[in-house]
């Protein structure tokens, strides 16, 4: 190992067991509408109607009882919000607004209740005080998980078209991260989005000072998630992949050098095989290619991850999926919900849970006759 990766990773361990605990984590304090004369409510709606519908056996006043943060991410998921903040500053790094130097707008982190996602980074304390700034007017800011197919299509893009919907006038620009122009979906999908705003790209490093901003968030079962899957069908992103085929049954393998992959994956294709399985990993793919494979598809299987979230370019109406857990870790409910939203009928199959190297082993047998069931 050379000096200068040594050092980088000396620092990296320094800043994420020391500053990040100590002092960023410290230092900030987390505030909400009702704290700050300068955050004023555009929105804030609750659709607690709605929650029946996608966890029909959930007693809400006994999760309220017994894990009232499993209760503030539930009713969190099922909120519409938009919030016009005056004179803050947009860190960097994060998504975080700060307002009046030490307190961070608790809601401009859109998914902030995530009890899973432990505590949120906040801004660098250093890097805020030593910090280069560019003053702005007034924004939306869209820079909430760019990186994530899933998050982006389903929470990003959502932001978006809250606005429009809203009636933030057309001359209020979007404040979009530094790195989105090298995200391959997310310039294919602005090459489609009839976005009618400017865009203002937050540099590395560069703090914004900006007198009017506006910060928001759908729910999950939005329309506009509908709406999003028909602007990316009825687009040319799929129409030139002559040479993709479109199967029936697709199962999504996960290569082992990723995070929750499966051990006996061998076995595990051998089977899917024999039941005219089509096995492809998304990530081999441009987005094009990978709404044309889907575009036919009857019943997908795969691993939890972002593939999955191409159950979106399903045209067939009796859509199923299985989805495939690691075990002994918390059960995201992304594409179980999705299904939801869209009809589709959804099954689920745990393994034995991730080991030192997040791997997992699957039943053989049990897998079977779950294919049998779902086929």
């Amino acid at each position: 190992m050379n000096m200068k990766l040594f050092l980088s990773k000396v620092k990296a361990y320094i800043n994420q067991k020391y500053i990040v605990k100590y002092i960023d984590n410290k230092y900030w304090k987390l505030i909400g509408a009702e704290d700050s004369t300068k955050i004023h409510i555009v929105i804030n709606e609750v659709y607690k109607e709605e929650i029946p519908k996608y966890y029909p056996d959930l007693d809400l006043e006994k999760l309220k009882a017994k894990r009232p943060d499993i209760y503030r991410f539930r009713l969190h998921n099922f909120s519409k919000y938009l919030y016009e903040i005056s004179d803050c500053i947009i860190d960097p790094e994060y998504n975080w607004v700060i307002v009046d130097n030490k307190h961070v707008f608790k809601y401009s982190w859109p998914l902030i209740e995530d009890p899973w996602d432990k505590i949120k980074k906040r801004p660098s304390v250093f890097g805020y005080m030593f910090r280069r700034t560019k003053n702005i007017e007034k924004g939306i800011l869209i820079k909430y998980s760019w990186t994530n197919y899933y998050h982006f299509l389903i929470d990003t893009v959502q932001q978006i078209i809250l606005a429009d919907k809203a009636g933030i006038p057309k001359d209020v620009p979007i404040i979009v991260p530094y790195f989105q122009k090298d995200i391959a979906f997310v310039k294919a999908f602005f090459e489609i989005m009839p976005l009618q705003r400017n865009i203002i790209v937050q540099k590395r490093n560069e703090y914004l000072n900006i007198k009017q901003l506006f910060v928001g968030k759908d729910t999950f079962f939005s329309e506009s998630v509908k709406e999003t899957r028909e602007l990316i069908l009825k687009s040319n992103l799929h129409e030139n992949e002559l040479n993709i085929k479109s199967p029936e049954f697709l199962y999504i393998a996960r290569a082992k050098k990723y995070k929750r992959s499966i051990k006996n994956s061998t076995e595990i294709e051998e089977i899917v095989k024999k039941y005219n399985f089509t096995v492809i990993e998304p990530g081999e793919y441009t987005v094009g290619q990978q709404i044309k494979l889907f575009s036919a598809a009857k019943i997908i299987i795969g691993v939890h991850g972002a593939g999955l979230t191409n159950i979106l370019f399903c045209k067939n109406e009796n859509v199923k999926l299985l989805e495939i857990f690691p075990g002994n870790e918390m059960m995201p409910e992304h594409y179980k919900n999705l299904c939801g939203l869209l009809n589709f009928t959804y099954f689920s199959i745990v393994g034995n849970g991730l080991d030192e190297k997040s791997q997992f082993d699957l039943d053989l047998n049990f897998f079977i006759k779950l294919i049998d069931k779902v086929v």
